[in-house]
């Protein structure tokens, strides 16, 4: 295996190092070699040594046991190392007790250990962090390495470990939980466990992503009121009139009989009578028209005002915050690499918030065919509900190729380790690669 790594010396300036060695290579080993071929270095391998873990963010070190294999060691590419001597002290960190090790049955009964963040090595020898006089423990019997959990790894012991009548070679244990070794029974209890955030992490971290379902909103198309339509005048019947007035002169002097005469006569009233008729029926379905035009527009606003808020609530979930981003990433959250590559948003990466176009579409049948004040409320609708504010701007990298970040060195910089940010929690690294070519400022 190959670990990236800075080493910090005593004295002088730190240099970028590669390690290569086996998955069952000590980190002793590993400490006593990089002192020897240090061209830089002052320190003797005369005394036994081993690295320590530096955090320059809170100036803390966490010294590793040199007995561990550096495939279980918590040390990973990009940590800060020193070689020290075993002899400067323990292996376990300096800070909160973040539980306690009670020893329930065995010669021991009654025996309390507290934990910090660290390693510690649990067994019947006197150079052992945590001593037992249990006979039926192994010299160097268990390793128990502390962060936000308690893990025991079996060191190649005689009687191993059992969990809940189970042999186990490794285990996370839980608040309360027991394990024997030997004849003696211990239980685990959480002091300050926290989802937190923790400062000291670093080397391999157990993680399984959890499978998910991404939210989407896919916009629906909604059907515009129709507009109402101008009247077509329907013009007087001057000659439909006037022919039945003539008929009825020429046939005063034909005929004998004049009463047939009042019958022709009533044919202009029932003419001008269906003129009105006609006009006043038009005028009637105009006003049901605009009437059910305002109805069906105001119903349309109603409609589109509370899909908005659920668009705006799923297109956000789409591209979480980057804040949201960086605290599953570091409480190991559902959200942590959840993203795949048969995803619709594959890298998708948000820049912010804005104003973009909505996803849902106010579809008109037909354009200037109606009257224009209504026209006007209708376009007006439309413009209103085409945009939704307050929305995550998104870019799809694989359709813009590039992304290009520019501006004052501060916003611009914080705009940067955003979008990376996003992609390291989003994605995971066998997935997606990232690279940095970067000057020495």
């Amino acid at each position: 295996m190959k670990l990236k790594l800075t080493l910090q010396r005593r004295s002088g300036p730190k240099t970028d190092i590669v390690v290569t060695a086996d998955a069952v290579a000590t980190v002793g080993a590993i400490a006593e070699t990089i002192t020897r071929l240090d061209p830089l270095s002052d320190e003797s391998v005369s005394v036994g040594r081993t690295l320590s873990i530096v955090h320059p963010a809170h100036g803390t070190t966490l010294v590793l046991d040199p007995g561990t294999h550096v495939a279980d060691a918590k040390l990973g590419s990009g940590s800060i190392v020193q070689t020290v001597p075993v002899a400067t002290g323990g292996t376990q960190g300096h800070g909160e007790v973040i539980a306690v090790l009670r020893v329930d049955e065995g010669p021991d009964r009654g025996k309390e250990f507290p934990l910090r963040r660290g390693s510690l090595v649990l067994g019947r020898d006197a150079g052992c962090d945590l001593l037992l006089s249990d006979s039926m423990v192994s010299k160097r019997h268990a390793r128990i390495e502390v962060s936000d959990t308690v893990d025991i790894i079996d060191l190649n012991s005689a009687n191993a470990i059992v969990v809940d009548g189970g042999v186990v070679t490794r285990v996370r244990l839980e608040s309360g939980q027991s394990m024997v070794l030997g004849d003696t029974t211990l239980r685990v209890e959480y002091i300050a466990r926290s989802e937190a955030p923790v400062a000291e992490r670093s080397g391999p971290v157990s993680f399984n992503r959890s499978p998910s379902v991404e939210p989407r909103y896919p916009g629906n198309d909604y059907v515009a009121p129709e507009v109402p339509k101008e009247i077509d005048p329907i013009p007087f019947p001057w000659l439909a009139l006037a022919a039945p007035l003539l008929i009825v002169v020429v046939m005063f002097f034909v005929l004998e009989n004049k009463t047939t005469l009042i019958f022709l006569g009533l044919a202009p009233l029932v003419m001008a009578g269906t003129y009105f008729t006609q006009v006043i029926t038009q005028k009637a379905k105009l006003k049901k028209s605009i009437e059910q035009f305002r109805k069906r527009l105001e119903r349309l606003g109603s409609a589109l005002d509370t899909e908005r808020v659920i668009e705006r609530e799923v297109r956000n979930a789409e591209a979480p915050t980057t804040e949201f981003l960086v605290q599953n990433a570091e409480t190991l959250g559902p959200a942590l690499w959840s993203r795949r590559p048969e995803h619709w948003s594959f890298l998708n990466v948000r820049l912010g918030t804005g104003t973009v176009t909505s996803r849902n579409v106010i579809k008109s049948t037909e354009k200037f065919g109606g009257l224009e004040e209504f026209q006007i409320l209708l376009d007006e609708k439309v413009e209103h509900y085409k945009t939704l504010d307050d929305v995550a701007i998104v870019e799809r990298l694989p359709s813009a190729g590039c992304l290009g970040i520019s501006g004052d060195p501060g916003p611009a910089t914080a705009a940067a380790n955003a979008v990376i940010a996003q992609i390291a929690s989003l994605y995971s690294p066998a997935e997606v690669a990232i690279a940095a070519i970067v000057s020495p400022h």
